[in-house]
């Protein structure tokens, strides 16, 4: 089979995928196109750009978050999986909560006078259905330090905000995710760690 058969091939597979795969039934034609409607297909079709999609502000750095994420990741003393598992991600903490259940870590803290954590909801990377659901994509993000009274942020897909939090004198960092709006769909929510101090 020589190139251009293959491409034709390849480019009907991926059209008829796509067209089950958002189960869309295309209306029948009642009669079959000749080579004269193509050429006048092509000839007057206009080719319009889809509009740039703005990147998704993030206020960390790769590099910051690297640094940050190397010193916290063995200070790491437990973990409670929500979801799905809590595992690193672009150097974030991955935390998906689920119906009714929090994602929780704890970290040990003693030697640190302070942090800055980067609370985010990663990218819905084109999902539709994430995207055209407003509920989608929230999570309320609460911290204590020492089994202290919990501080709170409520954090959606638009959120791009540094917390620093004062750990002086401090044992452990207990960081919460939950649903916020009680709604857990495409909460991909992202704990990332910038700047830990001694």
């Amino acid at each position: 089979m020589n190139t251009s058969k293959l491409s034709v091939v390849l480019s009907l597979t991926i059209a008829s995928l796509t067209l089950v795969a958002c189960n869309v039934q295309e209306p029948e034609s009642s009669r079959s196109p000749s080579a004269q409607d193509a050429v006048a297909a092509s000839s007057t079709a206009v080719v319009v750009d889809p509009p740039a999609q703005t990147a998704k502000v993030d206020p960390a750095t790769v590099e910051s978050l690297e640094a940050g994420w190397s010193v916290m990741a063995p200070r790491l003393v437990s973990q409670v999986d929500a979801y799905s598992k809590i595992e690193p991600k672009a150097f974030r903490l991955f935390m998906h909560p689920d119906q009714g259940k929090a994602a929780v870590v704890e970290f040990d803290t003693a030697g640190l006078d302070s942090i800055t954590i980067s609370p985010y909801i990663f990218d819905f990377n084109g999902d539709k259905s994430c995207e055209s659901n407003k509920e989608a994509g929230v999570v309320d993000v609460l911290w204590s330090i020492d089994g202290d009274a919990s501080n709170t942020i409520r954090v959606d897909r638009n959120y791009s905000e540094l917390v620093p939090i004062d750990l002086t004198n401090s044992k452990r960092l207990k960081i919460v995710v939950n649903e916020g709006n009680g709604a857990p769909w495409c909460d991909w929510a992202g704990i990332g760690f910038i700047a830990p101090k001694p």
